[in-house]
């Protein structure tokens, strides 16, 4: 059985020369299916048994987050090693003008197809006049349901830059002592924290989700410290009592013991499920359950990898490697789901079916994407060298605009 399990584990095939963390890929590849199946929504699914349906004590949202401020410290403790501190926020802010970019333009582009559609969440946002919401949206004073949490990533990833530089100069501890400042001020007194600014229809708040990825941002930054501080026999006894704790948790929620505030209900728990287990909020409760379920779940495809990587691997791991694409595809499979085509499937009980439609869809468009993008270096090096191209193109939509 040892010899199984060690078999099993993390690190024994070829993932073991893997520069990048596929066990981070394919639980960030989980929280992508998760977030299109709880976006796709419905009153009923079975799906959501597997899910949580939004109404767990911690979503998808949380663990995308946390995911990606692990995985971006991992990246940049290596860029800063090899090529040092400025060159690290050159390419931080590289990425964020991309961020910028493809927040700007979904938020755009999906309120006005939601509008176009009739969706219900159109009914309940309040944009205003075009140029006012135009306005908005351009200066990140303005989100839309769905494309929240994308104009988070981007000041997250913003706010990533001088928080890196603090960890180089061996700051850690000040910039996480700042961060949970921050979000303990977000708890008591919000209006006191509103950070950078105050924004229309945010439903992830900067101030209070800032301590999920900064706190991951540490981990991924100081891995080979951790790792070594837990090695061994403490590793698996830390792994073991989260999996036990998550259990724990799973089925005082299953037998309807410890319900957690949600859109479907107050709870069980009233005003106190509300102060620890709100979303927005970033609350306490919600935190300690994202630490209890993410210890687990990397600890059981740590050492239950092979089986997991051969059954899921090939639908997950791509999900999670492009993440940011994948969102922004399930942002249109989502208007078209609420949309009057779907609506016969959903009361013939067919709603689980919408959903897996849904997932396969955004598996073969992001592979159709992938495709293309391999695909274009190859038809940069055979088009013509038109120099005047650029410009006349970046004229053309100056005027159009």
């Amino acid at each position: 059985m040892g010899k199984l399990l060690e078999r099993w584990r993390y690190g024994s095939g070829d993932e073991a020369g893997s520069r990048r963390d596929l066990r981070l890929d394919l639980l960030r590849g989980w929280c992508v299916v998760v977030m299109v199946v709880d976006h796709i929504g419905g009153r009923d699914s079975w799906l959501y048994a597997i899910t949580g349906g939004n109404r767990f004590f911690v979503s998808a949202a949380e663990g995308f987050v946390l995911i990606s401020g692990i995985t971006m410290g991992i990246v940049y403790a290596r860029v800063i090693a090899r090529e040092g501190i400025r060159a690290a926020v050159e390419k931080v802010l590289r990425r964020v003008q991309l961020l910028y970019a493809l927040t700007v333009a979904l938020t755009l582009v999906f309120a006005a197809l939601s509008a176009l559609l009739r969706s219900p969440w159109a009914r309940e946002a309040a944009p205003g006049e075009p140029p006012e919401f135009l306005i908005g949206v351009v200066t990140l004073h303005r989100s839309y349901s769905l494309t929240d949490v994308l104009l988070l990533y981007t000041l997250l990833v913003l706010a990533a830059a001088p928080v890196l530089a603090l960890f180089a100069r061996g700051r850690t501890a000040h910039a996480l002592a700042v961060s949970w400042t921050l979000w303990a001020l977000w708890q008591v007194a919000p209006a006191t924290a509103q950070l950078p600014w105050a924004i229309v229809d945010e439903g992830f708040p900067f101030p209070a989700w800032q301590v999920i990825f900064v706190t991951g941002l540490a981990i991924g930054y100081h891995r080979g410290a951790v790792a070594r501080r837990i090695a061994g026999l403490r590793a698996l006894s830390i792994a073991v009592a989260a999996t036990v704790a998550s259990g724990a948790v799973v089925l005082a929620y299953v037998a309807g013991i410890v319900v957690p505030p949600s859109l479907h209900g107050e709870g069980t728990l009233g005003t106190v499920g509300q102060i620890l287990f709100d979303k927005d909020d970033a609350a306490i409760g919600r935190l300690a359950v994202l630490t209890l379920v993410s210890i687990a779940s990397y600890a059981v495809v740590t050492y239950v990898w092979r089986p997991i990587a051969l059954v899921a691997g090939r639908a997950l791991l791509p999900l999670g490697q492009r993440a940011l694409v994948a969102y922004s595809i399930h942002l249109f499979i989502v208007a078209a789901s609420a949309t009057a085509l779907a609506e016969p499937l959903r009361r013939a009980g067919g709603n689980a079916a919408v959903q897996l439609a849904g997932i396969a869809i955004v598996a073969v468009v992001l592979a159709l994407v992938a495709d293309a993008a391999s695909t274009l270096p190859r038809l940069r090096a055979i088009r013509p060298h038109l120099p005047i191209a650029r410009p006349a193109a970046v004229s053309l939509a100056a005027l159009l605009f």
